[in-house]
């Protein structure tokens, strides 16, 4: 390796630490997330080091994680599923939507915690194993790039999406009313995304949640 390249190698490190250390700890990012310090060899190698000096931790292949520790243990933390869905969706450029049973849990029309986290994407089918959590990607040929971007609004429609059009009831809408009240959720510019079937019950949601 020549000096030049070992200067910018050195560069494009100290550019991405700081930006890593900037962005705080419990942050995940990816390659890609840094292409503007370097070339994608300069990166990928400035965030192996990384990894290896122990400064950064890797989650899957081309993620990683500027890891919270434990007082008490001195460990890293797992970081938070969102951070990590974030930066798939960023590294596959794919849209993310969370599984209808979890999201009918979420609610709370059902106890039942599925033992995966399930997301669905328009980007591959993957599945990222943190200790004995899993984190599951499925990839669905479905359009969920625009209902992606009503985060708590995709969460109801995914939930309804689980109850089933046969098995919505009064007292299934009393609590999404109850939860849409509670966030303050606006599933107006959405409805248009959701099944037919259930655009009808958003918009009576919608028109009772406005009297209240």
């Amino acid at each position: 390796m020549s000096i030049k390249q070992v200067v910018i190698m050195t560069s494009t490190r100290e550019a991405i630490y700081k930006r890593i250390v900037k962005r705080g700890r419990g942050s995940v990012f990816t390659n890609s997330d840094f292409y503007k310090y370097g070339s994608k060899e300069a990166v990928d190698k400035a965030l192996s080091r990384l990894s290896g000096e122990n400064i950064v931790l890797r989650i899957t292949k081309g993620i990683y994680n500027y890891p919270v520790f434990s007082k008490l243990l001195n460990l890293p933390i797992s970081p938070k599923t969102e951070e990590i869905v974030k930066a798939v969706a960023r590294k596959n450029n794919s849209s993310m939507l969370i599984d209808k049973h979890r999201a009918a849990n979420l609610i709370g029309l059902t106890e039942q915690t599925p033992a995966k986290q399930v997301f669905i994407t328009d980007g591959p089918d993957a599945e990222i194993y943190l200790g004995k959590r899993c984190i599951k990607f499925s990839h669905t040929n479905q359009r969920i790039k625009e209902l992606s971007k009503f985060t708590k609004a995709s969460i109801i429609i995914q939930a309804l999406n689980a109850v089933g059009r046969s098995r919505i009831n009064e007292s299934v809408l009393s609590r999404i009313k109850e939860v849409i009240l509670k966030e303050r959720i606006n599933i107006a510019k959405c409805i248009n995304y959701a099944p037919k079937w259930m655009q009808h019950e958003l918009h009576k949601l919608e028109n009772e949640s406005i009297k209240q």
